[in-house]
């Protein structure tokens, strides 16, 4: 039931996108720029601050979206921006805490905070993180707030995004994961570095496990899918594939690009 709404959902949301789009564009963040040689391989790349490289909703596997779902917010097609059963429970936690503990932030309004906001947490902040989720809700359809907010994430190892990320791992791009990998990706939302697999990779399988039962709990998975899965290993590269930013050849490239870039 949960798979076909959300099918449904993306149905609905690419007719009713044509309104928002604009508004889309405006609030995307910086990309890497990709050198390429005459064949079509990847020099280098070009970029400031953050390694993000862009990636539209439908180059991104149905695995990764319901993943992040699953372990994010899975009521997320259900909902208007803020989940008042995710908020009672976090409030329950947060009250017993004297603080913001939990918070129950759904994915707008995370995607809210990380275009918008500063990461204190107050209760000032979740009260203006909530009113932006509102209208993110209102402007954009389910397929954009996922589209941004999957272009926005840290994701750990210098790369923002899922498609840095999943170079920076893996070696490859979104389309080519695995259902393990992705739910690895997903489950390092919460913690980049807590469960970075280069890192901690037994954290990292414990964190991808869970994830993966939470997609089987949602019904976006079978049972023995669900069990493939998470017998697989890490599957990551042996190190991290690092963007490559400097060599004789991209400051050639720089160099012609001065000539007719003003």
């Amino acid at each position: 039931m949960r798979v076909f709404l959300a099918l449904l959902v993306f149905l609905l949301s690419f007719i009713n996108s044509y309104g928002s789009e604009e508004y889309k564009e405006s609030l995307m963040p910086p990309f890497a720029s990709t050198v390429l040689d005459r064949n079509g391989k990847v020099i280098g790349y070009f970029y400031r601050n953050q390694f993000r490289l862009y990636s539209r909703i439908d180059e991104i596997p149905k695995s990764l979206i319901f993943a992040v779902i699953s372990i994010e917010d899975d009521r997320f097609f259900e909902h208007k921006g803020v989940d008042p059963i995710g908020l009672l429970r976090a409030a329950i936690t947060d009250i017993k805490e004297g603080k913001i503990v939990q918070g129950g932030s759904t994915i707008t309004q995370q995607l809210a905070k990380l275009i918008f906001l500063s990461p204190k947490k107050s209760f000032e902040r979740k009260f203006k993180e909530m009113a932006i989720a509102r209208e993110l809700e209102e402007k954009l359809t389910k397929d954009e707030i996922l589209e941004l907010y999957l272009n926005y994430i840290y994701l750990g190892n210098g790369a923002y995004g899922v498609k840095a990320a999943s170079r920076v791992m893996f070696g490859k791009d979104p389309d080519q994961l695995s259902l393990s990998q992705s739910a690895l990706i997903a489950g390092m939302i919460r913690g980049p570095e807590y469960y970075n697999p280069f890192k901690h990779p037994d954290r990292a399988i414990a964190r991808r496990n869970l994830v993966l039962y939470k997609m089987y709990q949602n019904g976006f998975i079978s049972k023995s899918e669900y069990e493939l899965a998470k017998s697989q290993p890490l599957d990551i590269l042996e190190r991290p594939n690092l963007p490559r930013v400097a060599g004789y050849d991209l400051d050639f490239v720089k160099f012609e690009l001065r000539k007719v870039l003003p």
